[in-house]
């Protein structure tokens, strides 16, 4: 609940779960133009809740 919160807050893309619950993420795209603020606004507000925080990166696939 309170990361779908921080997902619309930051207008993120949506929440990933995996592995039954053990990893719950915030997906935001790395090319729009306000990544850097969603990430490091996330960040901030994720921490609040759990300190134990880790970030991950998927690779971009471009079709064209």
């Amino acid at each position: 609940k309170d990361l779908i919160q921080i997902c619309e807050e930051i207008n993120g893309i949506g929440i990933s779960v995996a592995h039954s619950g053990t990893f719950i993420g915030v997906l935001l795209d790395s090319n729009s133009a306000n990544f850097n603020f969603q990430k490091t606004t996330c960040l901030k507000k994720i921490k609040k809740i759990k300190h134990d925080v880790s970030i991950f990166y998927a690779l971009n696939y471009d079709k064209s």
